[in-house]
């Protein structure tokens, strides 16, 4: 198959690679010659709509990750200015603000998730956040420009890159700094799933994001990849195949638990003990092959599932 389309993140020729079909629908995959970015035809976000029923996401506020990921961290120490204003673009239940604003900065997030913007000003007591996407914020945006913008596990699901970077730059200060986060391109499959269309529409590396965000005057500065931890891979496993070895102990228990709590989201000691034996049972059963895989894993570049980093704004600070 000789099939070719324009790149719709640098318009450079882009050869067909590879087909997959997902719902129903079949995607061609293409690789850019220019900046070497592979994306999905039909290049088209599925909607909030869809993301919430997703079963990848539906039930993310309900059993949220409320403490801030490695990404989160090594961006804030990495940041080496004086702590400002920070605008999280798809801040979701608001872990990563609640660690910046716990370090002085003064912050703000949006998210097309209104469950998620809920939890995050319930859980973080977070004001300045708003269900919206990056674009009709800054048309309706009219405080002063942030320091520092953040997308962490956004681009990916991009299908209007330019819009959304031009909408970034007017709310970004020149000589600002913004931060991201994508699954890297060369990861092992097993490791990242979920990295398909319609849920993810590209695949970048840091050759792809270097030539795209130079289009908009910014270069990439400081870049990590992050590993499959052990445990990460253990929960690969568990959710491949741990259905057939759950007893349904947490689900049980949670179910037993009043409507006023669960709004509350509190979290009396008998499910904690309940999910704290449920992990120790997933170890133990997960935990030798996950061992195996990860030794394995360790000369590949196949075993990072992430490249994160810093983007500086060349523009002159005002």
């Amino acid at each position: 198959m000789t099939k070719e389309m324009q790149c719709p993140l640098c318009k450079g020729s882009g050869a067909y690679k590879e087909s997959t079909t997902q719902e129903g629908v079949t995607y061609d995959g293409y690789v850019c010659a220019r900046c070497t970015v592979l994306w999905w035809e039909p290049f088209k976000n599925p909607g909030a709509k869809w993301y919430q029923e997703d079963e990848r996401y539906a039930d993310r506020n309900k059993h949220s990750f409320l403490v801030p990921n490695k990404k989160h961290i090594d961006v804030l120490d990495w940041y080496t200015e004086e702590p400002g204003r920070v605008l999280d673009v798809g801040c979701g239940v608001g872990n990563f603000l609640g660690e910046a604003k716990r370090r002085g900065w003064e912050v703000w997030g949006i998210d097309f998730d209104s469950d998620a913007i809920k939890t995050a000003q319930d859980t973080f007591a977070l004001e300045h956040v708003y269900v919206s996407d990056v674009a009709s914020f800054a048309e309706t945006y009219t405080g002063p420009r942030f320091d520092l913008i953040t997308f962490f596990d956004v681009f990916e699901h991009l299908d209007d890159h330019h819009v959304f970077m031009s909408s970034v730059k007017t709310l970004l200060r020149p000589g600002g700094t913004l931060a991201f986060s994508v699954p890297y391109a060369k990861a092992w499959r097993f490791l990242v799933p979920a990295d398909l269309p319609p849920r993810h529409l590209t695949r970048s590396n840091e050759t792809s994001l270097k030539h795209f965000f130079a289009q908009y005057g910014c270069s990439i500065g400081k870049v990590s990849r992050l590993p499959a931890s052990w445990y990460y891979l253990v929960l690969k496993l568990r959710f491949k195949y741990g259905k057939q070895l759950s007893f349904g102990g947490v689900r049980a228990v949670e179910g037993s638990l009043g409507e006023g709590k669960r709004q509350k989201r509190e979290t009396p000691l008998t499910v904690r003990v309940v999910k704290l034996l449920a992990k120790a049972k997933d170890s133990v059963v997960f935990g030798i092959p996950a061992f195996m895989l990860w030794v394995l894993l360790l000369p590949s570049d196949g075993r990072y599932t992430d490249i994160y980093g810093l983007i500086y704004d060349t523009r002159n600070k005002a």
